[in-house]
């Protein structure tokens, strides 16, 4: 046991905890994102597919553990960071761009800062906010019968989020539909996360494909298909992920 904790402690160690660990949420968000493709198919598909995991028991667990990927990936990127900088104290005086350095694997650190807001800007959204959106649904719904007989509420309706609580087959579900609408119909939102989008990709162009070399698949002779697989898969999810705030912001909220 000794020698496992010592050996995850080494460099070698750390590296390849986060190739585990980055290898694991970049198949979390290839899920994810296709799971979201169910927003292009329409509400009621996508408020069943979110129902669905909502219902699901180990949903906490899983969070949990997503949750737990994410803090064991920072804190090795952090340390090996700190151990790089204490074995160069002095940085390079100029960026080397040419041949394998490159714009990803040089913004790793700020990419991840963005790929960390991203997060959090993704779980309050999405995941914390509606919790108090529902309770403004109360509000709105009320405001509406109300504000049909011409009484002041309906400015209330007006202005609330739409409905998250939807009645289907005698079921309580959320409309996480609506949620996303809501959020995506604010031009300052969508910017906010294409902003955060363009780290996600420059991390992980780098990223997967050193997940691969971390791995032992570094074969001279496989390294540009590696590199190319890399960047493809790269420009599919988030170019996928971007489409959705787009979709809503251009075409639904027109």
């Amino acid at each position: 046991m000794k020698a496992i904790v010592k050996a995850l402690k080494s460099t070698i160690g750390k590296k390849l905890v986060m190739a585990v660990t980055g290898l694991l949420l970049f198949g979390f968000l290839v899920t994810h994102v296709a799971g979201n493709l169910l927003l292009f198919v329409g509400e009621e598909a996508f408020n069943d597919y979110a129902h669905m995991l909502e219902s699901n028991p180990l949903l906490p667990l899983a969070e949990v553990g997503l949750l737990a990927l994410f803090g064991v990936h920072i804190a090795c990127a952090i340390s090996l960071t700190l151990q790089n900088k204490k074995a160069r104290p002095t940085p390079y005086e100029e960026k080397q761009w040419a041949g394998a350095r490159s714009l990803g694997s040089s913004t790793m650190i700020i990419s991840g800062m963005l790929v960390t807001l991203f997060l959090v800007v993704h779980l309050y959204d999405f995941r914390i906010s509606k919790y108090w959106v529902l309770d403004d649904l109360k509000v709105a719904a009320a405001s509406t019968d109300t504000g049909a007989e011409g009484s002041q509420p309906a400015l209330v309706a007006e202005s609330s989020p739409p409905a998250v609580v939807s009645e289907a087959d005698g079921a309580e579900k959320s409309d996480i539909y609506g949620l996303v609408q809501h959020r995506f119909a604010h031009p300052l939102s969508v910017l906010l996360y294409l902003v955060c989008l363009a780290g996600l990709g420059l991390h992980l162009s780098h990223g997967v494909q050193s997940v691969v070399r971390t791995l032992g698949f570094g074969h001279p002779k496989y390294i540009p298909l590696v590199q190319k697989a890399s960047m493809g898969l790269t420009a599919l999810v988030v170019v996928l992920f971007a489409l959705m705030p787009l979709w809503f912001f251009l075409v639904k909220g027109a």
